[in-house]
């Protein structure tokens, strides 16, 4: 039983923990997205990673006439894009080569996976919690106001 104990707290707790991650994410893709400078750039290549996946490199240029060439931190299996094909992109004016495509899972996945991943760690932990407070709340209850019935089975 004290196992159960331990298991539902540490289910909430890494919940809560990755949800607070989840949060971090979405607020630094949300200042990223407004403050940042967009442009469209061309993929130039694909690059296959260990896992079999292809990131896209990308190539633009800032106003400045910069030319600036990133590889994109997602990747994907068949490649999401082709070589060739035009992108926009969103980058820090003072750092053109932290570059992103903007695309929902290049900008979003990342807060979008650990906010689930920490929605049912929580969930689960948070409902066993809730689930044990409640039961002991019924059998105080009954033990209070209950009457007892005996029967032959």
């Amino acid at each position: 039983m004290q196992v159960i104990k331990i298991v539902k707290f540490v289910f909430t707790l890494v919940g809560a923990l990755v949800l607070a991650l989840s949060a971090y994410l979405y607020q630094d893709t949300r200042i990223f997205v407004s403050e940042g400078e967009h442009g469209t750039g061309t993929v130039i290549d694909l690059l296959r990673s260990g896992e079999g996946t292809y990131a896209p490199r990308v190539r633009f240029e800032t106003p400045e006439e910069r030319v600036v060439e990133f590889t994109s931190s997602t990747s994907a299996n068949p490649p999401a894009y082709e070589v060739g094909e035009e992108v926009d992109v969103i980058y820090p004016a003072d750092r053109p080569v932290d570059a992103r495509i903007s695309g929902f899972m290049t900008l979003w996945g990342g807060a979008l996976i650990t906010g689930i991943l920490g929605a049912v760690f929580f969930l689960i932990g948070g409902g066993m919690i809730v689930y044990g407070l409640l039961r002991n709340n019924r059998k105080a209850w009954l033990e209070k106001h209950g009457v007892a019935v005996k029967a032959r089975f």
